[in-house]
C-alpha cells in the first residue's frame, strides 16, 4: 500500500512537473539562443527611424527576441536629437519610461491635464541624468544644447506603443 501511493505521488509529479530530464528554464534559454543574443548593442540590429530633428534607433522584441523572454518584457531606444530641437509630443499607452541621458543637456517635460490649461513639469537632465516619465503621460524632450543630444530610452514592455 505504501508503495503504491508512492508511485502514484511520483507520477503526479511527472504530470505535474515534467519528467526528471526535462530542461531548467536555464537551460531552455541557453538551448534556444546563442551569445549573440544577450549582446544588446545598437549597432548590432535595430529599427531606425528618422524623423527631422531625431533619429531613432529600437531595439524591441522583433530586433532583440530575447528582451520578451523570462519576463524582461522591455524594450530600448537610442534617440539622437538635433541641438536646440525638440522631440514631438507623444505618450505610451502600454509603458513607463526611464531616460538616460548620455550626452547633452536635454529637458523633458511631462504634460499633466489641468484646468483651464494643461500644466508642464520640466526636468533639466545633464549627461548621466535619469528622469521617469509615467505611462500614458504626454511627454517631449528638448535637447538644450548646441551639438545635439544623445540618450536612451528603457521601457518595461517589449511593445510600448507611440501615440
Amino acid at each position: 500500500m505504501v508503495m503504491a501511493k508512492s508511485s502514484m505521488l511520483v507520477a503526479v509529479i511527472l504530470v505535474l512537473f515534467g519528467t526528471a530530464s526535462a530542461l531548467s528554464p536555464t537551460a531552455q534559454l541557453r538551448s534556444t539562443s546563442s551569445d549573440f543574443e544577450y549582446n544588446l548593442a545598437f549597432h548590432h540590429r535595430t529599427e531606425s527611424f528618422k524623423m527631422g530633428a531625431h533619429r531613432t534607433r529600437t531595439l524591441n522584441e522583433s530586433t532583440a527576441p530575447i528582451l520578451r523572454m523570462f519576463d524582461i518584457q522591455s524594450s530600448i531606444e537610442h534617440v539622437s536629437l538635433n541641438g536646440h530641437k525638440n522631440f514631438r509630443v507623444h505618450s505610451h499607452p502600454r509603458a513607463a519610461e526611464v531616460i538616460h541621458v548620455e550626452s547633452g543637456n536635454l529637458t523633458v517635460i511631462l504634460l499633466f491635464e489641468g484646468f483651464p490649461s494643461v500644466e508642464k513639469v520640466s526636468n533639466s537632465l545633464l549627461r548621466h541624468g535619469v528622469g521617469i516619465v509615467p505611462q500614458g503621460i504626454p511627454h517631449t524632450t528638448q535637447c538644450e544644447s548646441k551639438d545635439g543630444c544623445t540618450y536612451v530610452s528603457y521601457y518595461n514592455n517589449a511593445n510600448p506603443g507611440r501615440v
